[in-house]
């Protein structure tokens, strides 16, 4: 290993992937013309290695290879070297992972990419060890082939670039009529049958938690009234918080469990997953009244805010898998260590509880903590009633959190990610909308405030990213389409005017950025962005929901809010372009299909015209005995937040009326107004055919 005194360019990045890489011996360069310019210059090839902070086999390839002195020689004798942050440059990543999955199959990181001078690919794959293993070709013999063939030949690998390049260039679409309900009911249906009825979720192992595609079922369940689908999801929901997936100690959801009973997580946690899955258990609380889901939803919050927040109110993005050199070593315990640490009056019960055993569950015999039995069956085991055992967990939980503090932390990734903020911010302002949590709103009210301050330039064009004071790199299309979201929850839940201006902004600025010649497409990159091997298209959700079906949501909500038609005909645009892929791949495009699920639905807008914010109040509380997932209160007060309104809202003649009254539009047509709490209630349950969920403190 090369001693830390020697550094090469990415000393002087901004990035924490990127400056992880600055003590290799590998010369490595920021993507830049520079670096392409020298690249054709030397007449070399560039080896592109694309990662993450928080990625496990990122450390196990840097570790292996990129600070070994016989890789370094070769890589920097033969090529140019250049690495990648993928949540800096997501349009970068998308390219060469497309490129990646059509070459080979497959995809993940570290990415590996062998470039031409012009950005054009000859070679892609993933993880390589440094000398063949694993069944997998060595990075050596990989890189000593290509230098070789490239000195020898490299008409034949400009040739083959070329083809490569020539064929993600080409922009197909296949023509499709307007998609009816038919389709949400039949993606529904087919994301169902892949339901594991023992262990919950609705894949086979690896289990990623995909809160957008159970946000879709969730949705589905309570607003048609399938019984059976909202049990599929609480199954689900219950077996994710149960398992070790959850860290029981901290909260908050790593990344995804690598067996099919959420038990043994892949450690990192994302900001976005937890953003994801916030959703999820705060609408779970909401729609069924079961406290388990406001105390998983809480646990999220409460992680989230002590671990992630910048003092300054902006989100970091991730915490790694990895400390002391070992993935999860910071979340695991030997069972002595347990033992010691629980005492022996309950040692054996809260053992049970979490889990916790001799063997293990995890390597070298240590184990993640789970919920293995119930509280009532631990209680059992130590013959104490549940409720002294309920506080003798808590009281263990709290210590055993003390206790793991004083380990060494996994590193934390302190980037603040515009469009992964707005998820985040919509997330907790949707969360304390549905617990009564004026804090969690003040949370994400800071947050947007943060992006606003940070993130956005003196023309109103968003930033990526920002770290210890600096922003940098033009923001993507999810960067406005999540944060236009966020900003759409944040008005949900404070009815603040400003925050829906800013969102109407920022969806007029994704459409003149990004969208493409064809009705209904957009790319990942602003018209007037760095013109790469090609503008990408983001298709279907991954980890993150696509951001044209967040374009289309918003659409949604902006239609039923403002009463402009431009918005529905937007949204109309992006199902009917997006309709054979929502047949063809309904897990794919789960976000979408909550949309089109909404467009369906049509936003209920519950317009309170009152002279006194505070007269407000209690028309806003009946709205929130239901859940109406669909629903938007538009409160006129004041003479600055009504002038904004005004001019927003294409059906204002409600703001003449003396207050307080209340009026519902829906489905383009308003009810007669009411002023009462109980004629809103009446009719709101008419609409929703819903009765309020009735508290139930059952775990």
């Amino acid at each position: 290993m090369v001693s830390n005194s020697h550094a090469n360019r990415l000393a002087e990045s901004n990035s924490p992937y990127l400056l992880q890489h600055a003590h290799n011996p590998v010369n490595w360069q920021e993507w830049s013309g520079a670096a392409f310019a020298l690249a054709k210059e030397q007449n070399r090839l560039v080896f592109l290695s694309i990662g993450y902070s928080t990625c496990h086999w990122c450390h196990v390839m840097e570790k292996e290879s990129f600070e070994d002195e016989e890789v370094a020689a070769l890589v920097n004798s033969a090529y140019i070297a250049i690495k990648v942050d993928r949540e800096q440059r997501p349009d970068i990543d998308q390219i060469y992972m497309d490129v990646c999955q059509a070459l080979t199959g497959g995809g993940g990181w570290p990415l590996t990419i062998i470039l031409t001078p012009d950005q054009k690919p000859v070679f892609a794959g993933t993880y390589f060890p440094k000398r063949q293993k694993y069944g997998r070709p060595g990075l050596i013999e990989i890189l000593s082939a290509l230098a070789a063939e490239w000195r020898l030949n490299s008409q034949k690998l400009q040739d083959s670039a070329q083809k490569i390049a020539e064929h993600f260039a080409e922009n197909t679409s296949i023509a499709c009529s307007f998609p009816d309900e038919s389709i949400v009911i039949k993606g529904v249906e087919e994301i169902a049958a892949g339901y594991d009825h023992q262990y919950g979720g609705f894949t086979a192992a690896p289990k990623f938690p995909m809160g957008h595609v159970l946000e879709l079922l969730l949705n589905h369940a309570v607003c048609k009234g399938d019984g059976e689908m909202l049990k599929k999801v609480e199954h689900s929901l219950l077996a994710m918080y149960r398992g070790g997936i959850f860290d029981h100690l901290g909260g908050g959801f790593c990344r995804y469990s690598t067996d099919e009973r959420w038990l043994v997580p892949h450690f990192e946690k994302m900001l976005y997953d937890n953003a994801l899955l916030l959703r999820c258990y705060a609408s779970a609380f909401k729609a069924t009244g079961k406290a388990i889901y406001r105390e998983v939803a809480e646990a999220i919050s409460e992680y989230v805010l002590r671990d992630l927040e910048n003092p300054d109110g902006g989100f970091y993005s991730a915490e790694d898998a990895d400390s002391e050199g070992h993935e999860g070593r910071f979340y695991v315990f030997a069972y002595d260590e347990f033992m010691r640490l629980a005492g022996e009056d309950a040692g054996m019960a809260l053992a049970g509880y979490f889990g916790v055993t001799p063997s293990g569950n995890f390597e070298d015999g240590l184990n993640v903590l789970h919920l293995s039995q119930s509280r009532e069956e631990s209680a059992a085991l130590c013959g104490m009633a549940v409720d002294d055992f309920s506080h003798k967990l808590a009281d263990f939980r709290q210590r055993l959190f003390v206790y793991r503090s004083q380990r060494t932390r996994p590193p934390l990734d302190d980037k603040v990610i515009t469009g992964w903020n707005g998820l985040m911010l919509g997330a907790l302002a949707l969360t304390g909308r549905y617990l009564g949590r004026a804090d969690l709103i003040d949370a994400a009210r800071r947050a947007a405030v943060f992006v606003r301050k940070n993130l956005a330039n003196s023309q109103g064009r968003l930033l990526r990213c920002w770290r210890r004071g600096k922003a940098e790199i033009d923001g993507f299309f999810e960067d406005y389409s999540f944060l236009a979201h966020g900003l759409l929850e944040l008005f949900r839940g404070d009815y603040n005017p400003e925050w829906l201006k800013w969102a109407a902004e920022l969806h007029t600025q994704a459409v003149a950025l990004f969208a493409g010649r064809l009705p209904g497409s957009y790319y990942e990159t602003p018209h007037d962005g760095e013109k790469l091997l090609f503008r990408p298209r983001n298709l279907t959700d991954g980890a993150l929901p696509s951001a044209r079906s967040i374009l289309a949501d918003n659409s949604v909500l902006l239609a039923g809010i403002t009463g402009d038609n431009r918005y529905v005909d937007l949204a109309a645009a992006i199902f009917t372009d997006g309709a054979s892929l929502m047949l063809r791949a309904p897990t794919a495009t789960a976000a979408m299909l909550n949309a089109l699920r909404r467009y369906y639905q049509y936003p209920l807008r519950i317009l309170i015209h009152v002279e006194k914010l505070s007269d407000a109040e209690a028309f806003a509380e009946t709205v929130e005995e239901l859940y109406l997932p669909d629903s938007v209160v538009v409160i006129s007060s004041g003479a600055s937040g009504e002038q904004i309104l005004k001019t927003l809202l294409t059906d204002s003649e409600l703001f003449s009326s003396p207050g307080p009254v209340v009026q519902i539009c829906h489905q383009n047509r308003c009810l007669k107004p009411v002023a009462s709490k109980a004629e809103l209630l009446k009719s709101l349950r008419h609409l929703s055919a819903q009765t309020p969920a009735k508290p139930d403190k059952s775990t």
